[in-house]
């Protein structure tokens, strides 16, 4: 039986999940965020590379770039022109293969393994099992989060993000375009830029990490382009820039700096997983898909394409009109995924078959896609 277990994540143009403990991938390859050794476009998830088989539990994209946690190590492949990869652009401009981000192997001792990641468009950040966040890569705005550290285009270093609660038990992070957020002790603290209040506060100007002052428990972040989701006392919250409806909002709203309930249905209904993409945002609401924004590509997975879907849509089209419970969620720049009953279904932008679609520059209503069936047991020698 082989079963996707929530874990999504959705890049530029590429798509990832973990199935069985081995991380897969899809969809554009040039700079070889598939991490399969070369840079062939494919619409088939296949493994990324044999080191992270049967053991990977997390996967993060962003950008043009792919990070895995595999039994306690890091691996990122990709491109690397911000050093996301933890490498020199300079020699290094991208990997085709997973590559282990040697700090955290080297300094285990000291921080104890990775226990999460979160890639975005310029920056990584990770969890260490000492409950420390560490971000590297761009750091023209702050989104490194650490006090001192250099404006650059490329930290190639971990660096630990300062002003969170030092002991705090840090349960989730999340990067986005160019902030990034991380939830402590059940608050919630951002940094980054923050042009559209995207950190949950009206101050101008980058930050460092600050705590979005609003009262309940924060359970799950997602940092989008120039917005912010996150589930607040179970329900679906937003805030930031609103320009395409990315927060469930009328577009007269055009940014917020609070988070703030997404529109009916989803303000009433339990939210479980949440998602921000480019201009668009996904959560799974008491078992049930739901999607958000920009919908130039079919993102929202209502069949009809448009400017924007300011209400959340419930997902019920194509193979998800089996009523089919969804457990995971991953927004990318304008592709849908979920995993519903085991199975890895994607809607959206496919011009680069980033939603699993052999043809057609768009899925209007989702496809499954189980060509990971196969490339498992090819791995372990049998063929069909």
């Amino acid at each position: 039986t082989y079963t996707a277990d929530g874990a999504l994540a959705g890049g530029n143009r590429h798509s990832c999940a973990i199935v069985n403990g081995y991380s897969m991938c899809w969809g554009v390859n040039d700079k070889g965020q598939l991490g399969v050794g070369n840079t062939v476009d494919g619409y088939r998830p296949v493994t990324s590379a044999v080191i992270l088989s049967n053991g990977a539990n997390k996967v993060s994209a962003g950008g043009d770039s792919t990070c895995a946690v595999s039994q306690g190590g890091l691996f990122c492949w990709g491109d690397n022109s911000n050093g996301k990869l933890g490498l020199d652009p300079a020699t290094v401009p991208n990997r085709v293969a997973p590559t282990e981000v040697s700090f955290f192997t080297n300094n285990s001792g000291t921080y104890g393994y990775v226990s999460d990641v979160s890639v975005g468009e310029t920056n990584v950040c990770a969890i260490t099992g000492d409950v420390r966040v560490f971000c590297w890569g761009k750091n023209d705005a702050k989104q490194v989060g650490a006090s001192g550290a250099p404006v650059s285009n490329a930290i190639t270093t971990p660096t630990q993000v300062t002003g969170l609660p030092s002991g705090g038990n840090i349960t989730a992070i999340s990067v986005g375009y160019s902030h990034a957020c991380a939830i402590v002790n059940s608050d919630l603290y951002c940094w980054g830029t923050n042009g559209s209040y995207e950190l949950g506060n009206t101050t101008s100007g980058s930050q460092y990490a600050t705590k979005v002052n609003v009262t309940g428990a924060f359970t799950a972040v997602s940092a989008g382009k120039n917005f912010t989701c996150a589930i607040l006392n179970g329900v679906a919250n937003c805030w930031g820039i609103n320009d395409s409806g990315q927060l469930a909002a009328a577009l007269s709203t055009t940014r917020r700096a609070a988070p703030t309930a997404i529109a009916a249905p989803g303000n009433t209904l339990q939210a479980t997983a949440i998602s921000a993409g480019d201009s668009h945002a996904c959560a799974v609401l008491q078992g049930a898909s739901y999607c958000w924004g920009k919908n130039n590509s079919g993102q929202i997975g209502n069949g009809t394409p448009s400017a924007a879907v300011v209400t959340p849509y419930k997902v019920t089209t194509g193979v998800m009109s089996d009523g089919r419970v969804s457990i995971g969620i991953g927004a990318g720049d304008a592709t849908s995924c979920s995993v519903a009953n085991g199975l890895i279904n994607c809607w959206g932008d496919n011009s680069n078959m980033q939603a699993g679609a052999q043809t057609g520059a768009t899925v209007l209503s989702p496809v499954t896609t189980q060509w990971y069936r196969y490339e498992l047991n090819r791995n372990k020698g049998i063929f069909y």
